[in-house]
C-alpha cells in the first residue's frame, strides 16, 4: 500500500512539473505577451503539488515550494498586468502565507520564509499600484518600511525602488501629482540605504537621478510658491552631483527661464558649467538643442558657450562635421537673434568669430555648409547695401570672402560664389570714393 501510495506521489509530482514548465516555456515565448491562461495553468501545476504534499510528510518542505511557485506566478501576472489573474493568484498566496503562523520553523527555513514574507509584500504593493489602489500602496508601503526592511540596501530595496518609480511615472503622465509625490519621495527614502555593493550603488544614483528630475518636474507642475524652494534645492543637488548630466542642465535652465524676472542665479555660470562637464562628443545635438533655446533668455552667454565649444573640440579632424553645425548655429543665431544690437557690435562679432573658425578648422568645410553661410551673409550685405550703409554693406562682403568659406581650389571653381562677392566689395569700394570726394 505504501508502494503504491509512494508511486501515485511521485507521478503527481511528475505531472505538476511538467504542467510548471510547459506553462513556463509558453510565457517565455516571442509571441506571448502575458496570459491569463498560463497564470491559471501555473495555479492548476501548484493545486497539484499541495495535494502531493498533503500526502507526504516532509509537510513544511513542500509548502515552501508551494509558495515558491506561488509567488512567481503572482510575480509573472502583476509584470504582465493581468489584474484579476493576479488577484486569484495572491488569495492562493495568502492561504499558503497564513498556513505557515501554524507551523513552526527555525533555521534556513524561517530565514527563507521571512523572505517570502517580504517578497509577497512587495507584491502586494506592486498590485495596489497596478489596480490604481494609492490608499491600501501607501499602508503596503509603510509595512514594507518598518517590518521587512532595515536601513541597510538589499535585493528588495531595489525591487521596490523600481516599483514606486515606475508608479511614479505612470501616475506624472496620467496629472495625478498629488499621489506620485508621495511614492517619489518614498523611494527617495530607500534610495539612502547604506551597504550597497558598487553595482548596487549604481543603481541607486541611477533611480536617484531619474526620481530627482522627475519630483522637480512633478512640483514645477503644482505651481505652488512653497515648493520654489524644494525645486531649487534638489536643482542645486543635482549640479553637484551629477554634473556631467545634460537632463540636470536641461531641468535646471528650462526651471529658471519659466522664473524670468525672478532669476536669482548666474544663468551664465549654469550654461558654462553645462558645455564644460558634459561630454560634448555623446551629447552635441543634446547641448546645441539646449542653448538654441535660450537665445531669448541670455543671449551674450549662449553665444560665449557656442564659441568654448567651437574651441575645445580635441580632434577637428574627427569632429569636422560637428564644428560645421557649430558654425551654422553661431551664425544663425548670431544674425537671426541678434535683437536691438547695434550694427558695428554685430559686425565686430562675426569678424571675430571668423577669425577662430580660421584657427579651429583643419579641413575645409562641406559645400552645404559653405552655401548656407555664404547665404546669410550676402542677405545681410545686400540689406545695407539697399539701405545705402555702403561701408557696412562692404564690411559684410570681405567676410564673405573669408577663407573659411573659400579654399584655393576655389579659385579655379568657375561655380562658386567668390565672383559674385568680390564684384560687389569692388562695387562698394568705388561708390564709397565717390563719396568721399563729393564731400571734398
Amino acid at each position: 500500500m505504501q508502494a503504491v501510495l509512494a508511486g501515485d506521489l511521485a507521478e503527481l509530482e511528475a505531472a505538476a512539473s511538467r504542467v510548471w514548465n510547459a506553462a513556463t516555456i509558453s510565457s517565455r515565448s516571442i509571441q506571448n505577451d502575458g496570459s491569463p491562461l498560463i497564470a491559471q495553468v501555473k495555479l492548476v501545476s501548484i493545486t497539484i503539488l499541495r495535494i502531493h504534499d498533503y500526502g507526504n510528510r516532509n509537510l513544511v518542505n513542500g509548502q515552501m515550494r508551494c509558495l515558491k511557485c506561488s509567488l512567481k506566478s503572482f510575480e509573472y501576472c502583476i509584470n504582465c498586468k493581468l489584474r484579476e489573474a493576479a488577484k486569484k493568484v495572491k488569495g492562493f498566496s495568502d492561504v499558503l502565507i497564513l498556513q505557515f503562523s501554524s507551523i513552526e520553523t527555525e533555521g534556513y527555513v524561517l530565514e527563507q520564509l521571512n523572505s517570502y514574507k517580504a517578497k509577497w509584500q512587495v507584491l502586494f504593493l506592486s498590485l495596489a499600484l497596478l489596480c490604481c489602489e494609492f490608499d491600501e500602496a501607501k499602508i503596503y508601503e509603510r509595512n514594507l518600511n518598518s517590518n521587512f526592511l532595515s536601513s541597510l540596501w538589499n535585493p528588495q530595496t531595489l525591487e521596490i525602488c523600481k516599483i514606486l518609480y515606475n508608479s511614479s511615472v505612470d501616475l506624472f503622465s496620467s496629472n495625478s501629482m498629488a499621489n506620485c509625490l508621495v511614492f517619489i519621495r518614498a523611494c527617495l527614502n530607500y534610495i539612502e540605504f547604506e551597504n550597497a555593493t558598487s553595482n548596487e550603488k549604481l543603481d541607486q544614483r541611477y533611480i536617484k537621478l531619474k526620481l530627482s528630475l522627475l519630483l522637480v518636474e512633478c512640483l514645477k507642475l503644482e505651481n505652488k510658491t512653497e515648493n520654489n524652494h524644494t525645486v531649487e534645492i534638489t536643482l542645486k543637488m543635482l549640479q553637484k552631483e551629477f554634473d556631467n548630466c545634460l537632463d540636470v542642465y536641461v531641468s535646471t535652465l528650462n526651471y529658471w527661464r519659466d522664473k524670468k524676472t525672478q532669476v536669482v542665479v548666474d544663468i551664465q555660470e549654469i550654461m558654462m558649467t553645462m558645455v564644460k562637464s558634459v561630454p560634448s562628443r555623446d551629447c552635441h545635438e543634446g547641448i546645441v538643442n539646449v542653448l538654441k533655446n535660450l537665445s531669448a533668455f541670455n543671449y551674450k552667454a549662449l553665444l560665449i558657450c557656442l564659441d568654448y565649444l567651437f574651441a575645445n573640440y580635441s580632434s577637428p579632424h574627427e569632429t569636422h562635421d560637428k564644428l560645421e553645425n557649430l558654425f551654422i548655429t553661431r551664425m544663425w543665431i548670431t544674425i537671426s537673434k541678434r535683437c536691438n544690437l547695434p550694427s558695428s557690435f554685430l559686425l565686430k562679432d562675426v569678424k571675430g568669430y571668423f577669425k577662430l573658425a580660421e584657427k579651429t578648422f583643419a579641413k575645409s568645410i562641406s559645400e552645404k555648409t559653405r552655401s548656407w553661410i555664404t547665404t546669410m551673409i550676402w542677405k545681410e550685405g545686400s540689406l545695407a547695401l539697399k539701405s545705402r550703409f555702403y561701408e557696412e554693406a562692404l564690411a559684410w562682403f570681405e567676410i564673405g570672402l573669408s577663407r573659411n568659406l573659400f579654399s584655393i581650389e576655389d579659385l579655379t571653381d568657375p561655380n562658386n560664389d567668390k565672383g559674385k562677392l568680390l564684384k560687389n566689395v569692388f562695387k562698394q569700394f568705388i561708390t564709397i570714393g565717390e563719396i568721399l570726394r563729393s564731400h571734398i
